[in-house]
């Protein structure tokens, strides 16, 4: 007597063993479909996983468009924005002042070392 699709409702002993090696046979076959399946995830958990971080960039691309898509993506974010912003602008504060005290000083240098040239008014 069936109770659901497979399983038989067990009354005597026999019954009980071809119940025991039905559900052996059975067992069998979903550990051999697990370790497919556990094989497969072993083969592909690499392109996975880099799929699941850098969705939309195929492995095989270049690098040049990966760096292309990470700055694209990343340029949405407002937080990456400000932090880049707030770099450019240091910088270009950096450079200014570097740049600026080393005109300066040539400027001032030659008008010390040409003393020859002094304008009379």
């Amino acid at each position: 007597m069936k109770i659901n699709d497979n399983a038989i409702r067990v009354t005597d002993m026999h019954t009980l063993e071809q119940e025991k090696a039905r559900l052996r046979k059975m067992c069998k076959g979903m550990e051999k479909e697990l370790q497919l399946r556990f094989d497969h995830v072993k083969e592909n958990a690499g392109a996975m996983a880099f799929k699941s971080v850098f969705p939309g960039i195929k492995k095989e691309s270049g690098i040049w468009n990966m760096i292309v898509h990470l700055a694209k993506n990343g340029w949405r974010n407002e937080y990456v924005q400000t932090i880049l912003f707030s770099a450019l602008i240091t910088f270009i504060e950096f450079l200014g002042a570097k740049f600026g005290l080393q005109y300066l000083s040539k400027l001032f240098r030659r008008k010390k070392e040409d003393p020859e040239t002094e304008y009379y008014y």
